[in-house]
């Protein structure tokens, strides 16, 4: 694996904040080209990106602090990689939901343009993870099971050298074949304002909720039978359908 890209004396690129924000980038273009859909011009667009900017970051930092390292580790920025997605998703999606109440917009369409650019990020951003060592996966022996060896990758020394399930790609791949159903075969289905939000939240849930058992487990505040993640997992895909729900019927 390649955790470093390069490095200019003690500054370090690593893969994952290239593909994470290539990531960003590619869900920008495609909110950009779906903004009529989404209720949103050029300029509005701009404005609502560099609010999702500072929700992402925010929410990220404190549902990962919240959930898995306690206040403390978030007042002393110390907040570790686990509640990013989570955090950085719901944050967007108030954000977002305040931004159209302010401008008399209707939440909807613009949150399906918001879920189906997040699912496109995540295909993309997995990979970068993978790359990394981060969100690792659980011991394999299955053939396509993957050794990291360098010791600047996120996998703990004890387990250098060591098959792992790719559990990164598995999500990539997912991520994808959920994102290309969605506008493709399922596009005509979707097509009521608020469903395809529902159908990436809940399609999203479901893959982590079938993922996890092969990541490696991470302590939390919420283990009790399931893990944290999944625990969050249930109450995001509980959450979009509900909120669509109630788009429904307004």
């Amino acid at each position: 694996m390649y955790p470093i890209l390069a490095c200019l004396g003690p500054y370090c690129l690593r893969t994952t904040g290239v593909f994470t924000g290539s990531a960003a980038f590619c869900a920008f273009l495609y909110m950009r080209a779906c903004r009529r859909r989404a209720g949103l011009s050029l300029e509005r667009l701009w404005e609502l990106t560099l609010r999702l900017a500072a929700a992402c970051f925010v929410g990220a930092a404190a549902a990962d602090a919240l959930f898995f390292g306690g206040l403390r580790a978030l007042l002393r920025g110390q907040a570790s990689q686990n509640g990013l997605f989570y955090g950085s998703f719901w944050a967007s999606v108030g954000t977002a939901a305040l931004f159209c109440r302010a401008r008399g917009l209707d939440p909807a369409p613009l949150c399906d343009v918001l879920a189906e650019a997040a699912t496109l990020g995540l295909a993309i951003k997995r990979w970068g993870c993978l790359l990394n060592g981060c969100c690792r996966g659980v011991p394999a022996r299955a053939p396509w099971a993957l050794a990291f060896t360098d010791p600047a990758s996120r996998v703990p020394r004890a387990l250098l050298g060591v098959p792992l399930h790719p559990v990164q790609a598995y999500e990539a791949l997912l991520c994808l074949a959920l994102f290309a159903a969605g506008r493709t075969v399922l596009r005509e289905r979707l097509a009521r304002p608020g469903a395809s939000f529902a159908y990436h939240a809940a399609g999203y849930a479901l893959i982590r909720l079938a993922l996890e058992p092969f990541r490696a487990a991470t302590p939390g505040l919420l283990d009790a039978g399931l893990g944290t993640a999944q625990w969050l997992s249930l109450a995001s895909g509980a959450g979009a359908l509900l909120l669509s729900r109630r788009w429904r019927r307004a």
